[in-house]
Formats: C-alpha cells, structure tokens, sequence
C-alpha cells in the first residue's frame, strides 16, 4: 500500500505512541531504550536503566523498571528490592512520569519472596524507615518482614551467641556476636543490646590475647609450648577469627624446616637430659652395691639410644 508524506508521519506518530504506551516515556531516549533492552531480556538495558535513575532522581518509573528487569534479568533479588527502595525513598509526588507508590511496595515484596535472609536483613530496615511517610501502605510488609528487622536480628543473634557459649562453642559464639554487633550499628539499635555486645567485645579481647601469648612463644622459638598453644585455641575457639587464625599459623609452622629442626632438637636435649637423670640414679645404685636394680636402672638407660649417658651405660 502507498502512503503519502503526511500518511507517513501519521504512521509515524502511531507506532511512537504504541511505544510510549508500552513503556512510559521520560525524557531522553536512553530510558526507552533501557527499556526495549530490558524487554528483550538484554542485561545491558539495566546497565543503561541505572544511568537514567542517576540522572532523573525522582524516576519512581525507571526504578519500577530496574527492579523487575534486576528479578527477571539477573535473577537478583538484592538488587531488585534495592531498587524499589530507591525509587521509593526518591519518590516525588510531583514527578510527571510517576508511578503509583504501591507498584513500588509490590516489586519489594515480589523480590523479597526470592530473597536470601541476609538480603532481607539489609534491606528491610530501609523500608521501616518509609513506614513513617507511607503508613498504612507499608505496615503489611513490615509485619511479613518482621524477623529482619534490626532489633529481631540482633536479638536472635545474640541468643544463637549465647546457646553457642553455654554448651562451650566460644568461637561460634564469638562469630555470631560479631555479626550481632555489625548488625546491631547498621539498625541503630546498638543502645537496645549493650551488655550482649559488651560481653562480645571483652570474649573477643580475651581469645585475641590468647593468641598473640601462643605467638609470642613461637617467637621466641619456644615452639612445642606454642604449637601446644596454637592447637588449643584452634580447637577452642573452633569456627571463629581467632580458631582461625590459630589453624592457619598451625599449617603455616607445619611447613617450616627451621621449625621441625628445632623441635627435634629440643625433643633431643630433653632425651639426653631424661638419660643423665637416669644414668646418675643407676650410678648411685650402684655405689650402693645394689647390683640388681643398679642393673635394671642401666638398662633402660642404655634403651635411650643416641645420648651420650646411653653410650656410657
């Protein structure tokens, strides 16, 4: 079918808004085509729909888009709840390409629904926040979301910590109060929790000095005392930093020639100083004529083979 000039651009015009219909226009033609990228499931869409949240702040539309391109593209659940959120703590009411806050809230929690735990304990504080400007709209997620709140995380953290320290799983306990604390300054409910944090720092300190007294003593090539050390704490304090690091100097000392060298000649000093003892026992067996355990007495002497008192027996 022929068309004319004007046939052409009424055509044209047509086929623009069934476009703009499909994907909400915003100004500039990167976001229309993050969008028809992110349509076709090509992950540079997102790539570009990122740069046009950073350019148009209050984009609650591009962010609807991120989110569900982040799910259905990448399959990443963190990032699709962390855009939905920034679409909704940049939301502006007077933005001309807005879309409902509720489109927002259910890109979250179709997100959140794919969610591992710690992205869930991440994010969920961030939408509590909103809770104080959108009220009704978000109290049915924060009460299906409740367990990841900061004060719920922390709380179940510290008791997990406890459990762990009473049946003697120090370094178990000690890993998850430290978690407890990082999550306890990120939700700002530190003042909530200060004894339990208290109690994990001073743990802490005391299992940190534990260690730094097994390394001095390998230092000072007292290497049996410290190795003896360095296996306690890593058994200890098994599944925490310091059983950790305790494991990885236990290895890293298994390797060393220096060290073996010196503890067989420490094991040897302390074979020839045992053989001495004996011998000098036999000695005084013998000088008082008592011949038969004098002879027993140099018979095990003379068993330490390779001392110079076994030599002499």
């Amino acid at each position: 079918m022929k068309t004319d000039g004007r046939g052409r651009r009424v055509l044209g015009t047509f086929l623009a808004l069934l476009v703009a219909a499909a994907c909400p226009a915003l100004a500039g033609d990167d976001y229309l085509e993050a969008c028809n990228l992110i349509r076709r499931g090509d992950p540079k869409g997102l790539e570009l729909m990122e740069r046009v949240c950073s350019a148009e702040k209050f984009a609650s539309n591009a962010f609807l888009d991120l989110s569900r391109g982040y799910l259905r593209i990448s399959k990443d659940a963190a990032m699709a709840m962390d855009a939905a959120l920034r679409g909704l703590e940049s939301y502006n009411d007077t933005w001309e390409y807005r879309v409902p806050k509720q489109s927002l809230y259910t890109a979250f929690a179709t997100a959140a629904d794919q969610a591992k735990p710690e992205a869930l304990a991440q994010h969920v504080p961030r939408l509590a926040k909103l809770a104080k400007r959108d009220g009704s709209l978000v109290e049915g997620y924060l009460a299906k979301y409740e367990q990841y709140l900061p004060g719920k995380v922390v709380g179940n953290l510290v008791a997990q910590a406890q459990a762990a320290e009473a049946r003697g799983a120090l370094g178990a306990a000690l890993a998850l109060l430290d978690k407890a604390a990082e999550a306890a300054k990120a939700g700002g409910v530190e003042a909530d929790f200060v004894t339990a944090l208290k109690h994990g720092r001073e743990l802490g300190e005391a299992a940190r000095a534990e260690l730094a007294a097994a390394l001095a003593l390998v230092a000072a090539k007292n290497y049996d005392a410290g190795l003896a050390e360095l296996e306690k704490l890593s058994r200890k304090y098994e599944g925490g930093e310091v059983g950790k690091g305790a494991r990885a100097r236990l290895d890293e000392l298994a390797k060393s020639g220096e060290v073996q060298a010196a503890r067989d000649a420490a094991r040897d000093k302390e074979k020839a100083a045992k053989a001495e003892a004996a011998l000098a026992a036999a000695r005084e067996l013998l000088a008082a004529k008592d011949y038969p355990r004098a002879l027993g007495a140099l018979r095990e002497v003379a068993a330490m083979a390779g001392t110079p008192a076994a030599a002499a027996a």
